[in-house]
């Protein structure tokens, strides 16, 4: 079921001097706001509002407030930290989980457990971290990737994997 509001905005005609009333059909005071007839404000453009980036501990003038080249609202939404110049987005767009924070190792190494979280590099050149993934299944496979028999193996784990909806 579909409801129609309208807007009013109440004028004075300069001829008469009587208020005058205009309405605007499918318009809604809460397309001007958030809904409760507060002016949703985002000064620096980024996607972020003000009020959102005072919550986030972020500089509501500054897209980015960390200085690292991601606008605060991309690395928010890709669970990183906007206040943290290290801690930026991928840049080969791997995902990173919002539980990474959460995880603890566990220290037994044992079958099932939880491993440390290390860091390795990419082929981009970032230092990605194991716990980022912590929504994802991971595939560490470490040893002589040079080997031919290795790297065959290694395509068609990669082609299995990819076959049945995975990411590789």
């Amino acid at each position: 079921m579909s409801t129609s509001r309208f807007c009013s905005i109440t004028l004075l005609v300069a001829v008469g001097c009587e208020p005058a009333e205009l309405t605007f059909p499918g318009a809604d005071l809460g397309d001007l706001g958030d809904g409760s007839g507060n002016a949703v404000v985002d000064s620096d453009g980024d996607g972020l509002t003000d009020d959102e980036e005072y919550e986030l501990g972020t500089d509501p003038d500054s897209s980015d407030t960390d200085l690292d080249g991601w606008e605060d609202y991309e690395e928010f939404v890709r669970n990183t930290d906007p206040t943290n110049g290290m801690d930026k987005p991928y840049t080969g767009g791997w995902p990173i989980g919002d539980c990474r924070n959460d995880i603890q190792a566990d220290s037994s190494l044992s079958e099932g457990g939880i491993a440390p979280n290390f860091e390795a590099p990419d082929m981009y050149g970032d230092t990605i971290r194991l716990h980022d993934f912590c929504h994802m299944a991971v595939l560490v496979v470490t040893g002589a990737e040079w080997c031919g028999p290795r790297r065959g193996a290694l395509q068609l784990i990669g082609m299995n994997l990819y076959r049945n909806s995975y990411e590789v």
